[in-house]
């Protein structure tokens, strides 16, 4: 300053603050010249201007407007300088026309490709572009080319060179866009120079070209960008290869290495002394964007230039490469490029040569993905047989034709052609590296663990060409995924520009870094979930292990022969959509695998589904000649090549293979079990002897499933027989070796034998309860075996065994009826009860049964002596007056016992003798004898228990498996009926005498009685049922005839009883038949009009009745427009919410398990639930209005869900419908609203259901219409009755406004007004009918007469002398039913005397449904083989999906199960959305199913409509467990016997048809007795009904698990929350200690790498989700020695990780996951596009202020990773709103995340964080972190 020298500044930042001072121009003059104050430390000195002093600042423009100070640029004067002021005119146009060209190959148009248009600016394209960039081309370019070129071509050669300088910048994908761009010129020649002249494949390349381009001695700068790895001390040694000869080892140096400029001048001087010879020096660098960095960049190059310009080098080249690595950034990045001068700029993408892909990208432009890896064109469809080509010597033909059954895979490398797919891309290499992450997506049905690691082992090993099997695997998993890979090729669109759809894609260069890798990983996504799916299905059951493990060469001939027919093995082919996250697939073992445990033969579950589909389509072929089914099924597999296949093999190995086949055929259908095993092989065997195939010595595979056909009943019922009675496992074993036949199917008979037997001999010594168990828990298997066909056809049945059974089960109802309990009430005759147990047994002898004549009367007599002993001990007599048992005893002195009212009698003045002895009798004491009358009641209990016996004898053994016994049999029955006496001489006692059904003739009734018994038994066989018939009775309908309107007008105008203008408006109507909907036509019958008596009827107790309980009944009826909103009375509720507040059900969690769906834990431990459940919204979702829906619907659902009987529950319905058809008759409009779903005609929707009321009134009630109808009438009148208050209520309003006000008046009207009406009911009928009887306007119908009284005109046209001849065999009847039994227990109050009879009549109409479950289960079995692992649900209709290209039998099967699912589902979907255990969303029940109906509604799912099938099979598993456990508790039995729903068979079921089991049971129950001179009474055994019921149809099956559903899983994304949940269930995870956070943050500086590291941590922490680990073993260790990933994962990543345990997972995942996002951020993108934007909201200045005070006093780092943490896993899940509501408290939502973690950081955010952010600025709170992080950092 003082001298006048001019200053030039550059890069200088530092010293600008101090020119303040300097440039000031507040000069002080003194003696002529300036002076300025200049601040020294503390000292202040004045310094001299010269007037010639000059300083000059150099600087970027952007820098100087974002960094340098206001104050600084207002001292300075501003100058902009261009390189293009320097050029002429020549120039400035090229460079005008090289602007033009470059925008142009920037925005290169792919709309043509229907890739998605990005605008690309030339920054984007050109690294290092900046808006000079064309103007120092063009100026350098110029000043090279001017002295060699002429000046006429100048321009020209210096626009073409300066195009191929920026081309030499351009990045790969920038030149694939412009190759597929429209309409630019000479496209491909650019990329043809790109690819093929200029070096961009590796350095490498472009070093060796370099070095030996140069002609004599040189000293080269190049500047080298790249997006690749930098370069490491082992590629140094691959660059000294290069050069070899031409240079010495390059030396490498990292510009961060050196601390500062003296250390980095050293270097470079010990470099440029170090060795002789040419000189290669590479400088590298990571650049980060802002101007320190490219002040650095610019400081080292100038260094490195001074430094080699300084020394002499002689005759020796020098070449320096200064590298840097750049990062993506969408419009480029700050760093500037072509600086020109000594410096040449290139690009090279991945500084390291690829030996895995091609380096010419534009190869790959056409070819698909499917392409690469079809290494043989010739075979992608159909059969892919690896190396079987025909016409090739020991090489079988594609069919098979060659007699051999060797498969050739051998001397496969000699026969594969080497395509030239096979240069472009190793494939093979691009296998082995997906599979870690194709196994990982992999999830075992069955939970194996440790099968992933083994995968990894078993692929890596044979994805290789090491042998020829290996080499055929390969070859033919090759083929595999490109078939799969075509067609989902054949389904995209424009599948060829899958490499322009990558250089389009900025998110994956940005990812992946360079564009190589970019599309490796590209092709590494697609290929990875088609590999998985292939894996999932070659490795079920353990299959893969088939290949390693010592096996038969048949073994591995049929694994590949099987893995290459794609017709036979098929992969489902649907791949997701793009997902950031990783998929699940489900692999479908059907059987427990390890290391030596798994199927024996290769793909047995694929060939029993094939072989299973070749059965039913022999089924279904129908033949004209008759042939046998089970010869077609064989002729069939015989000829397909499966079958061809196995024909080749030698006799042995198809011995072996039949062995190996049926071994799996058990386990995959019946379950492991030696017994079981060798009664299947017992079966085929049996089957093969009755079959013309007996003779053969070789079996086929088919016979397998012949046997298991015939016999499949009998196997599942052996196992039946082993659950319930195991004791019979150790005999059967025992008895194994001794002569068991294996020729033919006898364990189950002999294990029934020896049940039988067992149960015989230990009759005696048992305790008769637990022996009496025993029998009841065999009976239903020992029967079935009773009635099975095939045994009796063979004679078996008819011997010893059926007799044994008959023998045992006689005797159970013995020990049931008459030992049991004796020892308490008469323990003297206990060993005498016993005795005759025994002697019963022996009435069976010789193949006879209770149907036989013989044994029955053998039966009576041994029933008939017990008694008798009993009898005489007691020394018991009949009375000889009488003749029947004595009652009020009284002995004579000469011992004989008469009844007191008998001898009294007998004893009169002119014979007082005994009436027997004739012994005279003086003036004797007639009392009665106590002793005696003791006596007599032990005698008659006993004799009531043998008639109980008898009874049960008779109903179950005679009439046994509804058929008849012997005619003898039923004529000693009708015999029993009466009995014949011989009187004493002077008796008027009657000769013939009726009693009960019994064999004993003690009791007989005083008056004739006829009893229905026998008649009700015959009745229940379909022949006998039709000879009785049935009259059909034709209803008068009574016309009413108006006449004399005017006359009836004016009495209504007059009367004083009529006193409402309401009631006189009615009475009008009425008279002048003109009610809305209500008028009847006097000229024709109308079928409405009992109906509309019943309205009027209504109508006329609402308008004159007072009662506040008519309240809402007339609202409905009069102003339906107030009860819009009303809980209508008897409409169905949501029972379950109700069922969640009964007392003792909490509904906290008590176990843990696995959602289904997704695999994540579930549940809880100790009312604990496990992190991340919330409390379930008990939400109530009973609808207001009319939800009843069609009445049709109606006829097949149960009546009350309501703690109230049938009856009454359906008249509280029929009133309030017949008040809603007055309301539409009054207010239509509002009345409709009130009916949901909405109708058309809400009159005829009303008179529908009117008619299911009364309908199901009649059948519950028993009476006919009439009498139905007359007791609706009763109840209306019984409304005007009560005018007062009803107790409670003030507990309802008048609209029902709440569901409890609406149950608390339905409660109130039954109990106060129907319950009371309803009593004594039959009498009020009587009293009725004779009123109707005696009504002269209808008494002389003779219609009326049959009905209501004696029908004495119709029985002159009966024969004379009939049985039939008689009025009471033709009076009207109470009907039968199993509602009108509901209604006699409901009347009875028998509900605690037979609980299990009331529940199962309760729930009879669903219970009816149960025997479906096997076909509901079996569609979706079929439906999950046909879509599981599919990518997405299938949207279409069931019909559309029938449709489909299906063989005709399997067509016909699925319609067939369909239309049971639909129709079970539209008689339970009510039952469903109130009472079922799954809650289905709302609107799901709300309509039937159809064939229109979508598809998802069948396929079962833990989710959407699938859920509806889940729903259905576990609500009638639950249906039928309910009962068979209050069963087991009923008879004090355990639940044992248990199975799952993939075992479920008929006979496993509650399984009853109601005609022809239910009916015909009651029947046989319920008694009629006509006594003489009084009414026809009916009487219900409810007792025996229950104990039949029980015994029939619910004892001795078992409970179904609900574990084994079959489950549609589709693929879907992983959830990291169960993942790492997953993660510390298998080992502890700590925290990752912060220097080595810090190391790995320093390490991972990129993009890209930080992608790598993720990537490798998420397949880790996935693996260690399933099989655990040591926690302290080294993550390092772990990938390189247990997932074998060494050699696929980046070194730098591996290198970054060594210092991580796997204790620091998921520690690990949070700190990368973060740094990922953080990169984004950098990398202007956002981090959050997958998260609801209602979590973006930004924050306003005073909040970020407030951030910014709580982020610099904060636990900055920890804030960052647990917010993103949140983010990630909270906010980004769909539901996320639903549980995390935007409007929350940020920090109240954190805190407890925190919390669960013990976080230090939640004090922090208690004390600290601003309340005022919301969880709405969730996304925004995190960018100003890490924005606030980043700046805290570069300042």
């Amino acid at each position: 300053m003082e001298t006048g020298q001019m200053v030039v500044l550059l890069n200088l930042q530092n010293l600008y603050e101090s020119l303040y001072d300097a440039l000031n121009q507040y000069y002080v003059y003194l003696a002529g010249q300036k002076y300025v104050d200049l601040g020294l430390g503390t000292h202040r000195v004045k310094c001299r201007v010269h007037p010639k002093f000059r300083l000059i600042v150099i600087e970027e423009k952007d820098v100087v407007y974002k960094h340098f100070p206001i104050p600084l640029i207002n001292r300075l004067e501003k100058h902009y300088l261009d390189i293009s002021t320097v050029l002429d005119k020549g120039q400035r146009e090229t460079v005008k026309e090289l602007k033009k060209w470059a925008h142009e190959f920037a925005a290169a148009n792919t709309e043509e490709h229907f890739v998605s248009q990005q605008r690309y600016s030339p920054s984007d394209v050109f690294v290092g572009y900046h808006p000079t960039t064309c103007a120092s081309v063009v100026l350098q370019t110029t000043e090279r080319l001017r002295p060699a070129c002429c000046p006429s071509e100048l321009l020209r050669c210096v626009k073409r060179e300066a195009q191929l300088a920026l081309l030499n910048c351009a990045t790969p994908d920038a030149v694939i866009r412009l190759c597929n761009s429209v309409g630019l010129f000479m496209a491909d020649s650019l990329a043809n120079i790109y690819f093929k002249q200029q070096q961009h494949t590796s350095f490498a390349d472009f070093l060796r070209a370099h070095v030996r381009a140069g002609a004599g001695y040189q000293t080269v700068f190049t500047e080298v960008t790249t997006f690749s790895r930098l370069l490491t001390s082992a590629d140094a040694a691959c660059l000294e290869r290069e050069v070899r000869g031409k240079a010495q080892r390059p030396q490498i140096l990292f510009l961060q290495q050196f601390d500062t400029e003296y250390s980095f001048l050293k270097g470079i001087r010990d470099f440029l002394d170090a060795t002789t010879g040419n000189k290669i020096l590479i400088i590298q660098t990571d650049f980060e964007d802002g101007s320190q960095n490219a002040q650095l960049i610019a400081s080292a190059k100038y260094t490195v230039v001074n430094e080699i310009n300084r020394v002499d080098l002689g005759e020796v080249s020098v070449f320096v490469y200064f590298i840097m690595k750049l990062s993506r950034v969408e419009g480029g990045s700050s760093y500037v490029g072509f600086h020109g001068g000594l410096w040449q700029s290139v690009h090279i993408d991945d500084l390291r040569r690829s030996k895995d892909m091609i380096s010419d990208m534009t190869a790959l432009q056409n070819l698909t993905i499917s392409q690469m890896f079809c290494e043989d064109s010739g075979k992608t469809k159909g059969e892919l047989r690896a190396g079987c080509a025909s016409g090739e010597k020991g090489r079988c033909s594609p069919r098979l034709g060659a007699g051999t059954a060797t498969f050739a895979w051998y001397n496969v490398s000699g026969y594969f052609p080497c395509s030239a797919s096979a240069e472009i891309l190793d494939t093979t290499v691009l296998l082995r590296t997906c599979v870690q992450s194709a196994v990982g997506m992999l999830r075992d049905q069955n939970e194996d663990l440790s099968r992933s690691r083994k995968r990894i082992k078993i692929l890596l090993g044979l994805l290789s060409k090491e042998d020829d099997l290996k080499a055929s695997f390969l070859k033919i998993t090759k083929a595999r995924l490109a078939n799969l890979l075509k067609k989902q090729e054949e389904n995209s669109l424009h599948p060829k520009n899958w490499v322009l759809r990558e250089a389009s894609n900025l998110s994956a260069l940005q990812e992946a870094g360079t564009f190589r890798h970019t599309l490796w990983k590209r092709v590494q996504k697609v290929i990875t979930p088609f590999l998985a799916l292939l894996i999932a299905v070659i490795d079920r059951n353990g299959n893969l292990e088939l290949l390693v493990r010592p096996a038969a060469e048949w073994v591995t001939n049929l694994w590949m022969f099987i893995f290459s027919d794609t017709k036979l093995l098929t992969v489902p082919s649907g791949v997701g959509a793009n997902s950031s996250q990783p998929e699940i697939i489900l692999v479908q073992n059907n059987m427990t695998v390890s290391a030596d445990v798994g199927n024996e033969m290769p793909f047995s579950w694929r060939i029993k589904e094939y072989l299973d589909e070749l059965w039913l389509e022999a089924q279904y072929i129908q033949n004209a000649e008759g042939e046998n089914q089970a010869e077609k099924f064989v002729d069939i597999f015989q000829k397909t090549a499966l079958g061809k296949f196995l024909s080749a093999l030698s006799e042995e190995e198809r011995h072996m293979l039949f062995q190996c086949y049926t071994t799996d055929f058990i386990v995959l259908t019946i379950g492991v079990s030696s017994l079981e095993e060798l009664a299947f092989l017992s079966c085929i065997e049996e089957w093969k002897a009755a079959s013309p195939r007996r003779e053969e010595t070789v079996p086929s595979l088919p016979w397998v499933h012949l046997g298991y056909s015939q016999f499949k009943s009998r196997l599942q019922n052996f196992s039946r027989i082993l659950a319930v009675h195991p004791r019979v496992v150790d005999y059967l074993v025992n008895q194994e070796g001794d002569g068991i036949p294996h020729s033919e199917m006898v364990l189950d008979v002999l294990a029934a034998m020896v049940c039988a037997e067992e149960l015989e001999n230990q009759v005696q010594t048992a305790h008769p309860e637990t022996w009496l168990q025993k029998v009841k828990n065999l009976r239903m298997p020992i029967e079935f075996l009773c009635k099975e066909k095939d045994l009796q056809r063979t004679g078996k049945v008819r011997g010893v065994r059926r007799v044994c059974w008959d023998r045992v089960f006689s005797m159970s109802l013995f020990v049931e009826h008459v030992l049991l309990g004796i020892n308490t009430l008469m323990p003297e005759f206990e060993n005498l009860v016993k005795k005759y147990t025994l002697l019963l047994a022996n009435c069976f002898q010789h193949n006879s049964d209770m149907k036989t004549h013989t044994t029955f009367v053998a039966m009576m007599k041994v029933l008939c002596q017990c008694k008798d002993e009993v009898s005489h001990r007691h020394g018991l007599k009949s009375c000889p007056v009488c003749l029947g048992e004595p009652r009020d005893p009284v002995c004579l002195p000469c011992c004989h016992v008469f009844c007191q009212k008998c001898i009294r009698t007998w004893l009169v003045p002119a014979q007082m003798h005994c009436p027997y002895c004739k012994v005279a009798v003086g003036d004797v004491d007639l009392d009665v004898s106590v002793e005696l009358r003791d006596a007599i009641a032990k005698g008659a209990l006993f004799r009531q228990r043998c008639n109980n016996f008898f009874i049960d004898v008779v109903t179950t053994m005679c009439f046994k498996d509804n058929e008849p016994p012997e005619a003898e049999v039923i004529l000693e029955l009708l015999n029993l009926l009466f009995v014949h006496r011989s009187l004493l001489q002077g008796s008027d006692q009657p000769a013939i005498y009726t009693k009960f059904l019994s064999p004993f003739n003690d009791e007989v009734d005083e008056t004739p009685i006829i009893r229905s018994v026998m008649l009700k038994l015959l009745l229940k066989y379909r022949v006998l049922r039709s000879l009785v018939g049935s009259i059909m009775l034709v209803l008068l309908l009574l016309n009413m005839c108006f006449q004399q309107t005017d006359a009836m007008t004016t009495f209504i105008q007059d009367s004083q009883v009529l006193n409402s203008p309401e009631l006189q408006h009615f009475a009008a109507s009425l008279v002048m038949n003109t009610l809305p909907s209500l008028t009847v036509d006097p000229q024709s019958f109308s079928p409405s009009g009992a109906l509309i008596e019943m309205a009027v009827h209504t109508a006329a107790v609402l308008l004159c009745g007072q009662s506040p309980v008519l309240q809402p009944l007339r609202n409905l009826a009069f102003c339906p427009h107030t009860m819009e909103h009303s809980f209508l009375p008897t409409m169905p509720e949501d029972i379950m919410a109700q069922a969640r507040a009964w007392k003792g059900v909490c509904g906290l969690p008590m176990e843990t398990s696995r959602c289904l769906d997704c695999g994540a834990q579930v549940g809880g431990m100790m009312h604990i639930p496990l992190h991340g459940f919330q409390e379930f919204r008990n939400e109530d979702r009973t609808q207001t209005g009319h939800i009843l829906g069609d009445a049709q619907h109606r006829k097949t659902t149960g009546v009350s869900d309501r703690a109230m009987s049938p009856v009454v529950f359906v008249l509280i319905r029929l009133l309030t419908h017949l008040t809603m058809l007055l309301g539409a008759t009054k207010d239509p409009q509002s009345l409709q609203k009130i009916i949901k779903p909405p109708v058309h005609n809400s009159v005829s929707f009303l008179q529908q259901h009117i008619r299911e009321d009364l309908a199901q009134l009649t059948k519950i009630l028993g009476k006919s219409v009439d009498e139905t109808i007359n007791i609706l009438h009763l109840v209306l009148g019984s409304l005007l009755k009560d005018p007062h208050q009803h107790p409670g209520q003030f507990q309802f309003d008048g609209v029902l406004s709440t569901k409890e006000k609406r149950n608390k008046w339905e409660e109130i009207v039954a109990n106060t007004i129907i319950i009371p009406e309803l009593e004594d009911l039959d009498k009020k009928l009587l009293k009725l009918n004779r009123q109707i009887q005696e009504d002269e306007r209808i008494s002389s119908n003779p219609i009326v007469k049959i009905v209501y009284g004696d029908p004495g005109t119709f029985l002159p046209q009966l024969p004379k002398g009939s049985h039939i001849h008689h009025s009471k065999m033709w009076s009207c009847r109470k009907r039968i039913s199993v509602e009108n039994l509901g209604h006699v227990v409901q009347q009875k109050n028998a509900r605690d005397t037979v609980p299990l009879l009331w529940k199962f009549l309760q729930k009879e109409t669903e219970l009816r449904l149960v025997k479906f479950l096997p076909e509901i289960l079996a569609l979706q079995k079929d439906l999950v083989r046909r879509f599981q692992n599919t990518a997405d649900v299938k949207h279409c209709s069931i019909r559309y999906f029938l449709n489909e290209p299906l063989s005709d039998v399997m067509r016909d099967l699925f319609q067939k199960r369909v239309n049971v699912f639909l129709t079970v589902w539209n008689k339970l979907r009510s039952s469903l959305d109130t009472s079922g255990e799954i809650k289905l969303p709302e609107g799901y029940c709300d309509a039937d199913l159809t064939l229109d109906s979508q598809l998802e509604v069948l396929l079962p799912r833990r989710q959407g409509l699938g859920l509806c099938s889940t729903a259905l099979a576990s609500y009638l598993i639950s249906l039928h467990n309910d009962f068979i456990h209050s069963v087991n508790k009923h008879i004090k039995e355990d639940d044992r016997y248990l199975i799952s729903p993939s075992e479920v068979a008929d006979l496993h079921l509650i399984s009853y048809e109601v005609e022809r089991d239910l009916i015909p049971l009651i029947l046989s129950n319920c008694q009629y007795s006509m006594e003489r001179g009084g009414q026809t009474l009916q009487d219900f055994d409810l007792e025996r009904i229950q104990q039949q019921v029980i015994s029939k149809f619910l004892q001795g099956k078992p409970l179904i698990t609900l574990t084994g559903i079959p489950t549609l899983v589709y693929r879907h994304d992983r959830n990291y929350e169960q993942l790492f949940n997953d993660v510390r269930n298998k080992l502890d995870q700590s925290a990752l200690p912060t220097s080595v956070m810090n190391m790995i943050s320093g390490e991972l500086q990129s993009y890209s790498d930080v992608c790598d590291a993720l990537s490798v941590t998420e397949i880790t922490l996935g693996f260690l989700a399933m099989a655990g680990e040591n926690a302290e073993m080294l993550l390092t260790d772990y990938i390189e020695n247990v997932l074998q990933m060494g050699d696929q994962t980046n070194p730098h990543v591996l290198q970054a990780l060594r210092r991580c345990h796997l204790k620091h997972n998921i520690a690990l995942w949070q700190l990368l996951s973060t740094r990922k996002s953080e990169q984004l951020l950098r990398l202007k993108r956002d981090p959050f596009v997958d998260i609801n934007t209602v979590y973006k909201a930004e924050l306003s200045p005073e909040i970020a202020k407030l951030l910014n005070t709580f982020l610099v006093h904060s636990r900055l780092e920890t804030f960052l990773q647990e917010l993103h943490e949140m983010i990630v896993l909270k906010l980004r899940r769909v539901q996320a709103v639903d549980e995390f509501r935007p409007t929350w408290s940020l920090k109240e939502s954190l805190i407890p995340y925190l919390d669960v973690k013990d976080s230090e950081l939640a004090t922090e955010l208690q004390e600290m964080f601003p309340d005022e952010i919301l969880l709405s600025h969730a996304t925004a709170t995190w960018k100003a972190a890490a924005l606030f992080k980043r700046e805290r950092r570069e300042g």
